[in-house]
């Protein structure tokens, strides 16, 4: 057949076609897990029509310490929520979530390899435990439009940046508990209010940006006052 290409894969698979019909998906235990719980009609390749026919992902990658690029799931168009525990454990360093619009109820990426988080459509995060105990997690660079954020970055020994975005109104106190962050920026104008006292509590945030219109608003708001000689205006961070 003209065109097609053949990408040998180990572990008994078939020889995986690259053409223009197939999606190329270079992690193979990746393209093992796709097959094995029904995804590609062939059983060869995965289409991008077999891709819109998948709806949820459940637990397929809960546990697993092969996975290292999940980028893929970005063709998952019609995947937009993600099952409690869905990422739990799995050495997955990369995860496409482009398309998610909620996250499990708890523990979605707990223990996981995830390095960056980029989520552009997010409107509810987990209750709680969302990313816990990630220590490979560096940069959450978008959490999409969500309002509210629960205790759901503890644990996270790595963080460099983590962005909160303009619609956030609420968060956890204990948002950061046992992490410690080098930059947090926010994005809302008005200061979210913190649930609970001792906010940041069990955490440590090195620096804090804020919309510069708003800088006298978060030096003295509840919460926030007390981190005033961290809290500077977006415009001086040039990271």
């Amino acid at each position: 057949m003209a065109g097609l290409s053949l990408l040998l894969r180990r572990g008994g698979l078939a020889p995986h076609p690259v053409t223009n019909d197939y999606l190329k998906i270079e992690d193979e235990e990746v393209l093992r897990i796709l097959i094995e719980k029904g995804v590609s009609a062939d059983g060869i390749g995965v289409t991008k029509e077999d891709a819109m026919a998948v709806t949820s992902i459940s637990t397929w990658f809960s546990n697993n310490t092969l996975v290292k690029d999940l980028s893929i799931l970005n063709e998952f168009e019609n995947v937009t929520e993600l099952a409690p525990a869905a990422f739990s454990s799995c050495s997955a360093e990369v995860v496409g979530l482009d398309n998610i619009v909620r996250f499990g109820k708890q523990n979605t990426f707990n223990k996981s390899g995830i390095k960056r988080v980029y989520a552009p459509k997010l409107e509810y995060i987990g209750d709680y435990y969302t990313f816990a105990g990630s220590s490979n997690l560096e940069y959450v660079d978008s959490l999409g439009i969500i309002t509210a954020i629960p205790r759901c970055l503890d644990n996270c020994k790595n963080l460099k940046k983590v962005v909160f975005p303009e619609t956030l109104a609420t968060m956890s106190a204990q948002v950061f508990y046992g992490s410690t962050v080098q930059v947090l920026i926010v994005e809302a104008t008005t200061p979210p209010a913190f649930e609970g006292n001792n906010y940041f509590a069990g955490g440590t945030v090195n620096a804090i940006y804020v919309p510069a219109a708003s800088l006298a608003d978060y030096k003295a708001a509840y919460g926030w006052k007390n981190h005033a000689s961290k809290i500077k205006g977006i415009s001086e961070y040039n990271g």
